[in-house]
């Protein structure tokens, strides 16, 4: 009998957590280019996601100081720079950017950089939809980090 009721236990805890999974990150796509654009957008959007998590409060922020400095001292940047750059995804995008003109290249490039949560203090709350100041850095790095290897691939040094 205590297995069975382990196992319901066990079983009722996947449904729950399949059945809330993770909240989509914000992504707005960028007007009038090729959809391999956009999709290069969400996957450098979900690389910060991965890394940062929105929300908390302020005695248990979801993403802390310790957890920016840890991120810094590892070697996790260049990994995901290394494992987005070999990806189809990257490839496509790249070819894709190339083929537009320099002002909307740009305009790509300003987009990609930019992180995917603002700050609680930009939102003015604290919530889900913001991060936290280390959060903001730590996107930002992870943005700014894959926006140049683009930039590189595309050839525009």
């Amino acid at each position: 009998m205590k297995k069975i009721m382990v196992f319901v236990f066990v079983l009722a805890l996947v449904v729950l957590l399949s059945a809330c999974g993770e909240k989509d990150f914000p992504y707005t796509d960028i007007p009038d280019v090729p959809k391999e654009v956009n999709d290069l957008g969400r996957m450098i959007g979900q690389q910060q996601r991965n890394v940062v998590t929105p929300g908390g409060n302020e005695w248990k922020p979801g993403f802390s100081y310790n957890d920016q400095v840890k991120f810094e001292n590892s070697d996790k940047l260049e990994k995901i720079v290394k494992e987005v750059s070999k990806s189809n995804t990257f490839e496509k995008g790249v070819e894709a950017i190339r083929a537009l003109p320099p002002e909307t290249r740009e305009r790509i490039y300003n987009s990609f950089r930019t992180p995917i949560y603002p700050t609680w203090a930009m939102n003015g709350r604290i919530s889900d939809e913001g991060t936290t100041d280390a959060g903001y850095v730590v996107e930002r790095q992870i943005a700014n980090a894959l926006t140049e290897a683009v930039i590189e691939a595309v050839g525009e040094e």
